[in-house]
């Protein structure tokens, strides 16, 4: 397999049980591949400090998924060893991907596009993708230089085919043409809810004295 030619399947949270399992995040929770015997790597993310004797990437396979939103790999046998790699991103091998029509494409290679304006000013970059109901969901970081949201804050933007006016793979660029006000009226809502929750626990603070 191409080392160069891996793609983002998912991501792993904290250990679970005695027996090394992990909750396990996928990008596609429905993927065939998500199945025993299906080789990953295991990548260190680089905003989580490791302990030096715990590799960066490790080459393993899925031993069994768990009904319960788990997943067991081979060689991590206790709990003491899935915690080395937890929040660890799990990556697959793009050729064991089924090939596609030209114009239909994986969840995967979706994630980590930059998402344009038709004017081409950057509105953000694509995370991660979720189903909400029939409707395919982008979880965009957005600029907060361009959008009015609160910083840190991702937005939903629905992948709706008369919304794209470019989608270029190699390029990795999305050309959006997104209705008036979207963006805002989300960055607005977000900031609402910190608004109330800010008071709330001030109010909260303010009685135990």
């Amino acid at each position: 397999m191409n080392e160069n030619n891996w793609v983002s399947f998912g991501k792993l949270g904290r250990a679970h049980g005695l027996h090394g399992a992990l909750r396990f995040f996928a990008h596609h929770d429905e993927s065939p591949l998500l199945t025993t015997g299906t080789s990953v790597q295991l990548h260190s993310t680089h905003h989580v400090k490791r302990r030096t004797e715990t590799p960066q990437r490790i080459e393993t396979k899925i031993k069994k998924v768990l009904g319960n939103g788990a997943i067991l790999f081979e060689g991590i046998l206790t709990r003491g060893d899935a915690e080395k790699y937890t929040h660890y991103e799990v990556f697959i091998s793009r050729e064991l991907f089924e090939e596609t029509p030209d114009d239909e494409y994986y969840y995967a290679d979706l994630i980590g596009l930059s998402v344009l304006t038709p004017e081409k000013k950057l509105l953000g970059v694509i995370q991660n993708i979720e189903i909400v109901g029939p409707q395919t969901m982008a979880v965009v970081q957005v600029d907060e230089t361009f959008f009015a949201m609160p910083k840190g804050e991702s937005a939903l933007i629905p992948l709706v085919s008369s919304w794209i006016r470019e989608l270029d793979i190699e390029s990795k660029e999305i050309v959006l043409e997104l209705p008036e006000g979207l963006l805002n009226a989300q960055g607005n809502e977000k900031r609402t809810r910190k608004s109330a929750s800010q008071k709330q626990f001030h109010g909260k603070k303010h009685e135990s004295h």
